[in-house]
């Protein structure tokens, strides 16, 4: 009877040593997932005049925003002004202007800016006479806007540089520019 308890307690503190052996947490360290805080980029605070295309009128939540890639005259470098012709994409992407100047925005997203509520809009090619010629410096309202940008039109103005005048990323002013 003396063995049978002898192999009864050896057993068991065989089974308790591969129970306390399996139960070590000092190596392992639980991953917990955390969700990932995503940092907001702050874009800076614009203000001033700047020229850009006008892509799009959107409206949330009672507010008009206009989608717009701004535009920079840059000189050609020296290399550049040495060759006759330059060759660029026939795109919005680059334009050449005069006196070796010209225009890129490739590589440019669109940025959203709030048009103020009295923001003042002048159009050029907004609307026609009664002899058929553009009625320049036409005043229209953000509503109007919006509409010619909800119409077929809208391929037109694709290619229409736009000056704005914001202050704190706020639009207080569209004009297009003519091109004739």
């Amino acid at each position: 009877m003396f063995r049978s308890s002898s192999k009864l307690v050896v057993n068991f503190s065989i089974i308790l040593s591969l129970i306390f052996l399996g139960c070590k947490d000092a190596a392992k360290q639980v991953q917990i997932n955390k969700p990932e805080q995503k940092t907001v980029l702050q874009t800076p605070v614009l203000s001033g005049e700047h020229f850009g295309y006008l892509k799009n009128i959107l409206i949330k939540d009672g507010n008009y925003f206009a989608s717009v890639v701004f535009i920079e005259r840059q000189i050609k470098n020296e290399e550049q002004q040495q060759k006759s012709v330059i060759k660029f994409a026939d795109s919005l992407e680059v334009f050449e202007l005069p006196n070796e100047y010209f225009v890129a925005v490739k590589g440019k997203n669109f940025e959203q800016f709030l048009i103020n509520t009295s923001a003042r809009i002048v159009m050029q090619t907004f609307s026609r006479n009664a002899l058929g010629n553009y009625k320049f410096n036409e005043i229209i309202d953000r509503d109007q806007l919006y509409k010619l940008f909800a119409t077929k039109e809208v391929q037109r103005f694709s290619q229409i540089p736009f000056k704005f005048n914001l202050q704190h990323n706020t639009i207080q002013s569209i004009e297009e520019k003519y091109i004739p």
